[in-house]
């Protein structure tokens, strides 16, 4: 069973980084949020008349965004990487938002995951991305996405809701 994939138009969604809108994207290019495993899992029994779902109760995930090879959010995405180089703890996580027209809202943490690979061309180029999302579950509606944000912060500072 293939995970579940999300495609999402730059042009129709709003999407901030750390409190910053992302700006920039790729020409026609999309980006994309992925679940890192399956919702669920089969096992069968050996003479097939036993089966278990096992429920993945996990739900994080990745985005991954492609901007142009000039976009200045670059700057932005290159800075959060060398403060993990320079040991600065309180910029590993920060808050992501996507908000889709369409009726897709993700609220949630974040963190970098993959630098993208540097390099000079005929034509300018773009630079994808890779940010973990701590649950990559687009939900409904705005206000429950953003309870569910609210909720992920409180727990990383050890708030119970």
């Amino acid at each position: 069973m293939a995970n579940h994939v999300w495609t999402f138009d730059p042009r129709k969604v709003n999407v901030t980084l750390g409190g910053q809108e992302v700006f920039g994207w790729s020409e026609g290019s999309m980006f994309t949020i992925s679940k890192a495993d399956q919702v669920t899992t089969t096992t069968r029994g050996v003479d097939g008349r036993d089966m278990t779902i096992n429920i993945n109760p996990m739900a994080d995930g990745t985005f991954s965004m492609s901007l142009q090879h000039t976009s200045p959010f670059n700057k932005v995405m290159y800075k959060w990487a060398e403060a993990y180089k320079l040991g600065l703890a309180a910029s590993y996580i920060m808050p992501f938002q996507m908000r889709d027209p369409s009726g897709a809202y993700v609220n949630t943490l974040c963190w970098l995951e993959t630098v993208p690979d540097y390099s000079v061309a005929q034509e300018t180029g773009e630079l994808t991305w890779v940010i973990h999302l701590q649950d990559s579950t687009p939900k409904p509606s705005e206000s429950y996405s953003q309870a569910s944000g609210l909720a992920a912060v409180a727990d990383l500072v050890g708030i119970k809701l």
